[in-house]
């Protein structure tokens, strides 16, 4: 190993300043876990999913707060992948798509009272057999 280099006395140190960015928290409501059974033709198949979704205003997710919203955004969400065949969200870009259609169909939905909208869906978790 070699030993650091000595610093010499009188010789300025270079400064490396990082830039700083100013990252805005996102506005994330937790819809929680889902396990429901996919349709299929070859048998019974298992989804395992949580999701979260990212509004652009403070009240659409304080509104999303509310116990009875909550419970009709699950539906909402629950009720979109129960019917969609297992087939159609085997592979990564079907699951974006099913991601896509989730904000549409939430943004398009009375849930959020028009006090903002869906910006992404994401799935923390995805598992299925």
């Amino acid at each position: 190993m070699m030993p650091e280099p000595e610093e010499e006395e009188g010789m300025p140190q270079p400064v490396r300043e990082r830039p700083v960015f100013e990252i805005d928290q996102p506005l994330l409501f937790e819809i929680g876990e889902m396990i429901m059974n996919p349709p299929d033709d070859e048998g019974i198949r298992f989804l395992n999913a949580m999701v979260t979704i990212e509004v652009d205003t403070q009240d659409a997710l304080d509104h999303l707060g509310d116990g009875l919203v909550a419970a009709q955004l699950y539906d909402l969400v629950f009720g979109n992948l129960t019917t969609t065949k297992f087939m159609a969200m085997d592979e990564a870009p079907e699951r974006e798509v099913i991601k896509k259609n989730l904000k549409q169909e939430i943004n398009a939905s009375p849930v959020l009272n028009e006090l903002g909208e869906v910006t992404n869906v994401y799935f923390e978790r995805f598992v299925l057999q």
